[in-house]
């Protein structure tokens, strides 16, 4: 491939002579051919969807791409390096066949400035989104942690420490349930801000979840709210409300029941349960939390089955009414456990006080014997 062409593509020097660089203008026969000759991490029909042969080194909008991280139905997700600021961030670079659809780029460049304008703990912040060539990408914040279903998955698979990330509410005195829903809160309050703002995630399971070494845990990927594919769906069927499952787009209703199995499956270790000809989901699901080794209050449980419900009109009708019923039950339980501290500390009072008194009248007693 000549110099040239190299340069336009990624708007920087062209590389050594003796190596020849994959661009993003190559027709999908060019691609193929280069394929064969350079060892790319994608391939064939691949290479085609995801924009190009791609691999470690190649400078995309001004990041460069160090190693490939995961590979969902829509896109592709990179660790890059940005070259200007030289800082980490992750790129997430769309597949040509979702980015090449009627207002594919342009829906995706609109919700990504719509979360860039999101100022939220709990929300990955979004550097840049762009295109170059036939690829469409967005750059966002590098979150250091555990992705949350990897975490569950370990826990599941050993149920006690060492764990590779520290958690404040799994080494605290709180119970789990307690703890969980202390994570669950402020994630509730950033689906919150984003419906405020007109933005719906449609598509929450806990891969778009990173769990922080201090404990807190951010969204990295907030969806469009519109219709996923079919590998997407199979993909995230467990946490997927009945009318996601169809081809409408997506309603803050939805991003309640997200929520819901996500909650369900933290608390419980297990993914949310299908439903079956003999049993409803909401009997399946009471059953299993209340057959759980860790101790659900009953509290909380209903606040699970009501998110899960199949019927949107009998499920929470806005995030602001989920996340208010788990801060309600956050303080119900801290007050009754400062209730129970009160209570305990009175009788070790009076105990004390008993004993010293029992204390005093033999010390009498033995006096007058005397």
């Amino acid at each position: 491939m000549k110099s040239n062409t190299q340069t336009a593509c990624t708007g920087t020097e062209s590389p050594a002579p003796q190596q020849s660089w994959p661009h993003l203008y190559s027709s999908p026969q060019e691609e193929s051919a280069q394929a064969g000759q350079l060892p790319s991490l994608v391939f064939g029909r691949q290479a085609f969807l995801f924009g190009a042969a791609l691999k470690p080194g190649f400078i995309l909008g001004g990041f460069q791409l160090v190693a490939e991280m995961q590979r969902t139905a829509s896109a592709v997700l990179w660790e890059a390096r940005q070259v200007n600021l030289k800082r980490r961030v992750a790129l997430r670079i769309m597949r040509r066949d979702s980015a090449q659809q009627s207002g594919g780029f342009e829906a995706f460049k609109k919700v990504a400035r719509a979360t860039a304008q999101l100022e939220h703990p709990n929300i990955a912040q979004v550097f840049a989104v762009g295109r170059q060539g036939r690829a469409a990408f967005l750059a966002r914040e590098w979150v250091r942690g555990l992705r949350l279903d990897h975490l569950l998955d370990k826990l599941a698979l050993s149920g006690e420490r060492p764990l590779p990330i520290s958690l404040p509410f799994f080494d605290s005195d709180s119970s789990w349930s307690e703890g969980i829903a202390r994570l669950v809160v402020p994630l509730a309050d950033a689906l919150c801000l984003a419906h405020d703002a007109g933005i719906v995630h449609g598509a929450i399971w806990p891969g778009n979840l990173v769990v922080t070494p201090e404990g807190g845990a951010k969204w990295i990927d907030l969806a469009n709210g519109s219709p996923l594919v079919v590998a997407a769906k199979k993909k995230m069927r467990p946490w997927l409300s009945p009318a996601r499952m169809g081809s409408k787009r997506a309603t803050p209703a939805d991003d309640v029941y997200g929520l819901g199995a996500l909650l369900y499956q933290s608390l419980v270790l297990e993914k949310p349960p299908q439903k079956e000809n003999r049993m409803s989901l909401r009997r399946k699901t009471a059953i299993r939390m209340r057959s759980s080794k860790s101790e659900i209050p009953i509290e909380l449980r209903r606040i699970v089955l009501r998110a899960l419900e199949e019927d949107p009109a009998v499920r929470y009708p806005t995030m602001h009414e989920f996340k208010s019923d788990l801060q309600t039950f956050l303080c119900t339980r801290a007050g009754r456990r400062n209730q129970c501290c009160a209570w305990i500390r009175t009788l070790w009072k009076r105990m004390v006080l008993r004993f010293q008194r029992r204390i005093a009248r033999g010390a009498q007693a033995q006096m007058y014997v005397r």
